[in-house]
């Protein structure tokens, strides 16, 4: 398993930086999502990184990793669900 980021605070970025160019995407795509489908989504991401892929051999970095993937997915649909509320509130 190769370690994409450099350190902790870069991973943070990236996970801030790509999960609100994902979310705008669904936001434009409408798309129906909803808290199970994250959660699922949440706990899949981090299953398969830290057992199916074997991140657990790889210490606290493997752990992260899996930690990261499946927040990658709860923040997608937290910003997703933000942006809906906001253009609610707008309108």
């Amino acid at each position: 398993m190769e370690y994409p980021y450099q350190d902790f605070t870069h991973a943070i970025e990236e996970l801030d930086r790509l999960t609100d160019i994902e979310s705008r995407k669904w936001f434009s795509e409408k798309r129906r999502t909803g808290v199970f489908e994250a959660v699922r989504s949440m706990v899949s991401g981090f299953w398969k990184a830290y057992f199916t892929q074997k991140g657990f051999r790889h210490g606290v970095r493997g752990l992260f990793f899996a930690v990261h993937t499946g927040m990658f997915a709860f923040l997608t649909y937290a910003k997703y669900w933000e942006l809906g509320r906001n253009q609610k509130t707008t309108a």
